[in-house]
Formats: C-alpha cells, structure tokens, sequence
C-alpha cells in the first residue's frame, strides 16, 4: 500500500497528519518498504514554471523533503540548480537536482485545471519516480488554487492516478506520500474523501475478489467406484458444456472511469461470473456461457467508450497545440478553455452559425459568422481562431505572407494508423521525444488527394530526389511556403501542411534512397530507422518513407505578401 501523510501548513505552524492516528487518513491498496530516496512535485504554469517550495523538516523517521512558495524562494531556498525555466508541455513533467534543498530531486509539473488533467500530471509524476526509483515523493493539493478545483475533487484526481498507476503494475518504488496543504478549508475537503470509503477510487482487483457467489454441491452415492467416476465425468462434462472463460484484452482497461469499474463489478455480482484481474491490460470472465457473453459484450462497449474518450482528448490536445480561439478582454486577448475551444472549432468546421456553451454558471453564445459572444444579459465581445506557432514559427508565418484559410484535416482511419505506428516507435524508444511538428509544400491538385488519402510517396519526385524517394517535411514554414514547393494556384493562393511526423531515430538521407537505413546491418532482426535527415547534427529535412509515418494536422492556404 501507499501511506498517505498531510502536512497542515497554517499560520500557527506546521502539523503532520499520520494515516495511523485518528484523523483515519487511510492508504492506498499495496504494502512496500520504505526506501531513502525523496522528491517534490512542483506544481508550475505552463510558460515559466513557477510553483511553491519551502523546506520542511518531517517527523524524524522520515527524510527531509522539500515542499510548496514562489518562484524566488525557490532560487533562495535551493539556488538556480532546482528551477526549471522554460516552456513545458502540459503532458510532460521535468526533473532537476533539489541543489541546497533537503531532497534529492524536484520535479516540476504544469498545474491542471480539471481533475482529468490532474489525474493525468499525477500519474506522469509517479512514472517519473519509478524511472528514479524514488520511494517518498510529497505533492502539494494540486489544483486547489488557480485550478480551481476543490480539495474533494483533488483529492480524489491523487487517489485515483495511485489507483491507475498500481493497476498498470505488479511492483512499485514508491510507498510514502506526503500530500502538503496551506488552507484549512482545503484540508478538511481532502480528509473527508479519505474518511469516506464511498468516495474513494475503486479498486477494480480488491472488489472483484470480494464478490461471493452462490455454491451448490451435489452429493453422488452408488454401489462401485467405477459407477461413481460415470456420473462425475458426466457432471464434468455438462459443466464444460454450460460453463466457459473468455479473456478480454485491451490496453484501455487502465483507462476506465470510476463508474464503468463499479460497473464491471455489478455485473460479475449480477451475472454470477467470476472476473480475474489477469493484467493491467487483460480481464478473464468466467462462468455460464450466456452470462460470460453478456459481461465480455459490456465490458467491450466499456473499453470502446474509453478509447473514444481517449481518442478525443487526444484530438483536444492536438487541437491546443495549434489552433486556439480567444475572447477579448478589455484591451487583451485571453484563450478560452480547451474543451469549449475544442467544441468551438467542432462547430466551426460544421459551418454552424451559433454555438452555446455554459462556463461557471453563465451561458454564452458565440456567432461564428460575426465573431462575436454574447452573454445571458446581452453583453457582447469579440471573439477570434488563433494559429499558435511552435516556437516563432506562427510569428514568421504571419510576417512573410497572409493566411486567406487554416483548414484542420479531420480523417479517423488517417489518424488511427498514424497513432498506431507512433504508439509502436513510442515504446520502441521511450526516453525521447518521437514527434516533430514539420512543414510539407505543395499544389491544389494534390490537397484533396492528400486530405482524403494521407501523404503519398508517390508524389515524390515532383521537387527532385535529392534525398531519397520519400515524401519530404521542412522543419520551419518558410521552406515549404517556397514557389518550387508550394506553387500558385490561379487566385495566388499556396497551399501547405503544418504536419505531424513520427520521425524516431533517423538516419543520413542519400540520393536514390528507397527505405532508411537498417539500424544494425550485421542483424536483420533489429529493423530500419524511422526515418532519413539531410543532416544527423542539426536536421532541417526530413524524409519519411512510410506513407503513415506522417498526419496532415493543418492545410493553411495563404497568400505571400
């Protein structure tokens, strides 16, 4: 199990919580020993990661940590070693050394606005200290402060991220959690989800075992043994006719929400079959025929609707990296939230004419012809879709030429391949980044063929073979936005691609070249790289030689000024 501790840090002073007094914080389902190494959570913003952090001293059995204040305190605390500056994508966290501080790491984390997105930082974090092999880690009540969540919602996000990580493995480092609170009110909200049993995450494994099932024996007397061994091997075989077990396999198993795991076990109760926690990514259902039908069939449509869920928070993301709508503000233009920009951008490509949705108890409905958003009393605003550029490549992009349209491509069987293979090279190489954003040029004629189909090697050829016959990214705009890449259609328009390319380990590009270089050439077994680059020390061009090793993202459609 994980022992959960809360550090009380209120004016009065500072006061540890113990899960075995009478407070009854609980603790999580598995039982490890305490090892030595320690770690802070940062919680930070997404652009300059800022966060909290005050040195704390623990009770004496516990190691020094390092816990919640700002920015500077930080560099006071724990000098320029333990601070992380820079961007910081919201799915990724960072870990540095705790320099003078009293733990041996930090790691810093974008603050979540929702308790799915803290769910997800938590798990990250917990990932990142099974790399480490960090056994205590102290996080802070994440979300609680401009996230707006509250102390029950985060608490239940910790819970249940625990939950998920545990499911996902049979071992793991971590067993001492220190959650670090500075708002009473904030405390008792995350006490009284520990007290209450009915509010904590359910343990898919714990519950299932727990299921009782009704027993029927049957009592066989006869005059021979012989007669006896009959009967019992008929009975063997009636039940092996009636009864079965069928395995139900998925990797989204770890992603079902809490209802559809109280809904599992209603059904192994319901049913009368008995369901195995196998894996983290398998169920066995065993019992009648029909029975064991029925529960795989609900289970399934459980997975799928995770996946679909999966699938568009994926899509969300994807969406929040490139193209955001914005709400002026007095004299600023400030982002809407994802979900309602998502759902925005959904509306837009319908070609709907308004669109309404409900955020902190007002409704407000945007006109997408007019660009406006008028609230419930009346009151308008302007409203407008932003390109966000990587880097300065929006910036240059803007300076160089005028976009007349930004069309996002929406094509499920282009994206399900593209995120298979990603998967695959993901797990192939897990310590780095495996994705690049990347520019591809090219005509009218050929959108609608590349929108419909994905990119084609056989396009190749069209602007040389110089390094090899594959389809060919730039690494910046401006390259791509050249007249022998993106020539003029009759209006002057230029077409090109703001991609995504999975491009892995790559290899030296050559002129002729057919499929990238084979990782090892003394073994076969070892596969090819994943794709070809004009230079190994600093990429500019990219050539990706399998058709769904790259995702058209966005058609932006511009002029050159």
């Amino acid at each position: 199990r994980f022992d959960f501790y809360f550090l009380n840090m209120m004016n009065s002073g500072l006061s540890a919580l113990s899960p075995h007094s009478e407070e009854g914080l609980g603790s999580s389902p598995r039982l490890g020993n305490q090892g030595s190494l320690s770690c802070v959570v940062f919680a930070c913003s997404p652009c300059v990661c800022m966060g909290f952090l005050q040195v704390l001293r623990f009770p004496p059995s516990v190691h020094r940590h390092a816990v919640g204040l700002k920015l500077q305190s930080l560099k006071h605390a724990g000098g320029f070693t333990c601070v992380f500056e820079g961007p910081l994508q919201d799915d990724k966290v960072a870990l540095t050394s705790a320099g003078k501080l009293q733990c041996d790491f930090i790691i810093h984390m974008v603050g979540p606005h929702s308790t799915a997105e803290a769910r997800l930082r938590v798990k990250k974090v917990l990932e990142q200290c099974e790399k480490k092999k960090i056994s205590t880690v102290s996080f802070p009540a994440i979300g609680t402060g401009r996230g707006g969540l509250s102390g029950e919602e985060a608490m239940i996000a910790i819970l249940e991220a625990f939950e998920d990580h545990l499911f996902q493995r049979s071992f793991t480092a971590v067993k001492l959690v220190y959650v670090v609170v500075d708002h009473d009110e904030v405390l008792q909200e995350l006490l009284q989800v520990l007290k209450d049993p009915a509010k904590q995450p359910l343990c898919l494994t714990t519950a299932l075992a727990a299921v009782s099932f009704t027993v029927m024996t049957v009592e066989v007397y006869g005059t021979s043994p012989a007669g006896l061994a009959i009967v019992k091997k008929l009975l063997d075989d009636l039940i092996s006719e009636e009864c079965t077990s069928r395995d139900v396999q998925s990797s989204y198993l770890a992603n079902l929400q809490e209802a559809d795991r109280e809904a599992i076990v209603t059904l192994s109760k319901n049913n009368q079959v008995r369901i195995l926690v196998s894996s983290s990514d398998k169920l066995t259902v065993s019992g009648k025929k029909e029975d064991v039908l029925d529960t795989v069939l609900n289970i399934s449509s459980f997975i799928q609707t995770a996946k679909e869920r999966e699938a568009r928070e994926s899509e969300m993301k994807r969406l929040s990296e490139t193209l955001c709508w914005e709400v002026a503000e007095e004299e600023e233009w400030v982002p809407l939230d994802s979900s309602i920009s998502y759902q925005l951008e959904l509306a837009f490509h319908k070609k709907e004419q308004n669109f309404t949705y409900n955020e902190k108890g007002e409704v407000y409905t945007v006109d997408l012809k007019e660009l406006t958003k008028r609230n419930s009393r009346g009151k308008s605003c302007r409203i407008r879709r932003t390109l966000i550029g990587d880097s300065d490549t929006g910036k240059n992009l803007n300076e160089s030429c005028k976009p007349a349209l930004i069309h996002r491509i929406q094509n499920k069987g282009q994206w399900q391949r593209y995120s298979v293979l990603k998967q695959e090279v993901d797990k192939k190489y897990p310590e780095q980044i495996n994705e690049q954003f990347l520019y591809h040029g090219t005509t009218k004629e050929i959108c609608q063929k590349i929108n419909n189909n994905g990119f084609n090697r056989s396009f190749c050829g069209r602007n040389a073979v110089a390094h090899g016959h594959g389809t060919y990214f730039a690494l910046e705009a401006w390259y791509s936005c050249q007249h022998k890449f993106s020539s003029p259609d009759e209006n002057g328009l230029k077409y090109v691609y703001r991609a995504r390319v999975v491009t892995g380990m790559y290899c030296r590009s050559r002129r002729g070249m057919k499929e990238p270089d084979p990782l090892d050439p003394n073994d076969p077994q070892a596969g090819l790289f994943d794709c070809a680059v004009d230079d190994l020390e600093d990429p500019f061009i990219f050539v990706v030689f399998c058709d769904a090793g790259a995702y058209p993202d966005y058609l932006i459609i511009f002029k050159n000024i």
